[in-house]
This record gives C-alpha cells, sequence and structure tokens, in this order.
C-alpha cells in the first residue's frame, strides 16, 4: 500500500533530520544499542546475532561493542579474549581517542565477520571507566563501521546514558513477564 511507502519515506526524512541536528553525517556509522529492564531475557544473544547477520549481508563494516557493566559477557559468547577491553580504552582522561587508539581494542571474529570491542572482565577496571571517553570513543567507531551494535544489559548509568542518548535506534529485549517490562 502506498501509505506505508509514504510512512516510510517520511519516517527516513525524520530521522536523517535527527542525524542532522545531532551533527551525525549520512556516512556516519549507525549505533544501535540493546538494552533490557531484566537480566537474563537475552538481550546479549540478540544483539550478538544481529549484528551477525547485518556483517553477513556485507553492508560493510560491523563492531560490535560489550558495555555490559561490571563484567562484559559478548567475549565469553563469541569465543574471544583479548588483552584490552573497553575499560582499558575509557579509563583515561579523554586525550587520547583516536582511530588508532580505538583499532587497537577491536578483535576481529572472522567467522562473524565482524570486529569486536569487548567488555571488561575485572569489575575493578570496570570502575575506572570515565563517562567522559564514551562520546569520544563511540563518535570514533561511527567512522569507522557502517553498523555498530552495543550491549548494554539492564545497567542504566553514567556509562550507558550517553549510549542511549547517541543512538539511532535503541531495542528493548524483553520476555512475556510482568518483571521484563
Amino acid at each position: 500500500p502506498s501509505d506505508f511507502r509514504e510512512l516510510n519515506v517520511r519516517i527516513t526524512a525524520l530521522a536523517n533530520r535527527a542525524r542532522q541536528i545531532r551533527g551525525l553525517s549520512d556516512a556516519s556509522g549507525r549505533l544501535v544499542t540493546f538494552f533490557s529492564a531484566k537480566g537474563g531475557v537475552g538481550t546479549t544473544n540478540v544483539c550478538v546475532n544481529t549484528a551477525a547477520m547485518v556483517a553477513k549481508q556485507r553492508t560493510g563494516p560491523v563492531i560490535l561493542a560489550d558495555l555490559v557493566l561490571p563484567l562484559g559477557s559478548i567475549g565469553y559468547l563469541v569465543d574471544l579474549m583479548a588483552r584490552t577491553t573497553i575499560a582499558e580504552l575509557a579509563s583515561g582522561d579523554g586525550a587520547g581517542v583516536d582511530v588508532k587508539a580505538v583499532e587497537d581494542h577491536l578483535v576481529p571474529h572472522p567467522a562473524l565477520g565482524l570486529r569486536v570491542l569487548l567488555g571488561s572482565r575485572d569489575p575493578e577496571k570496570a570502575q575506572q571507566i570515565n563517562p567522559a571517553q564514551i562520546g569520544p570513543i563511540f563518535r570514533t567507531l561511527r567512522t569507522m563501521a557502517n553498523w555498530i551494535f552495543v550491549d548494554i544489559g539492564r545497567s542504566l548509568s553514567r556509562v550507558s546514558l550517553p549510549i542511549l542518548e547517541m543512538s539511532d535506534r535503541v531495542v528493548m529485549v524483553v520476555t512475556q513477564d510482568t518483571a521484563a517490562l
């Protein structure tokens, strides 16, 4: 039906206008954040599988980021280890966030066809994350990939709120029980 096509055109135009207001170009990568109100509903699985499916479509570079605090879980789920995580990248004063610094913290996952910014494996290091670093890190990621998928789990914090504000889309994962809504 033409009504749905017209609605789609208007929604796309509105989304593009919102991106312009926020200072993002059409060339900037799309940031999609996955969130849940309750743990155990499968947010990480949905985030990882969505990123993997988009990567398989070969629409350009895809980055998967784990911002579940205090312990990230994407690395365990996709069987990746790294010496450095987002905790080390975001623990500074903001002076060193550039493409090279972010690139050094990304781990390729050839089987999924994407790169991963792993979450902290140490709760003490996770507490050292500087919330002021999150914006610059994710603005840099937008220049490095067409799609950035980030799992923030169920935490609304000084660290995750900037991600929600920057997101082009927020996916709230729920189950059919009252506690998840």
